[in-house]
């Protein structure tokens, strides 16, 4: 069994793969007796679990751009409807608006869409696929149409987890961004 924990900026315990059962009363006794499991922050970071006190859950949800979720029924919305509720969220870019536009499959996307180029610009890409999660298995569909979309989706999940270090994260997304865009 592989799990792989990782602290963030925010103190919460971010969990990837298997945990043992017996493991998890001492996780949330090193968060104090309040500490909850973040399901939310858990989908948007591709995480098993997160674990922390709701305050830095939201915290980590706040720096991510996550105030707003979207509530359980938007998964059973058509795609175009669940892209349509991530729009009207407002906190869309250019990146992220045309990575949604060629995930949708729209004719008027254009040849070279814009890329991210910093840790924002990622996050927004990113909030895109917890909003609409159907599209993250389109994703290979972007890569195709620029060097710069094909670096970034071949280091996609890399990235991701770095959001989740928090401000740290950041830092090291705008440097992997510099050396995967260069």
């Amino acid at each position: 069994m592989e799990i792989s924990y990782q602290a963030t900026d925010h103190d919460l315990t971010v969990l990837r793969g298997q945990i043992p059962i017996r493991e998890l009363p001492l996780l949330m006794k090193r968060h104090g007796k309040d500490a909850i499991v973040d399901t939310w922050l858990a989908r948007a970071l591709r995480a098993t679990m997160v674990i922390g006190s709701p305050e830095a859950c939201a915290r980590q949800r706040e720096a991510l751009g996550l105030s707003q979720l979207p509530t359980g029924e938007i998964a059973t919305l058509p795609l175009q409807q669940q892209v349509d509720a991530w729009r009207r969220r407002g906190d869309v870019g250019a990146s992220s608006e045309a990575l949604a536009n060629v995930l949708m499959g729209m004719a008027h996307a254009p040849e070279e869409p814009a890329h991210p180029r910093d840790a924002g610009d990622f996050q927004r890409c990113a909030l895109l696929l917890v909003w609409a999660p159907g599209l993250r298995e389109r994703l290979p569909s972007i890569a195709t149409r620029s060097t710069a979309w094909r670096a970034i989706v071949q280091h996609w999940d890399e990235l991701e987890m770095l959001l989740a270090l928090g401000d740290s994260g950041h830092r090291k997304i705008n440097e992997r961004l510099s050396e995967l865009l260069s």
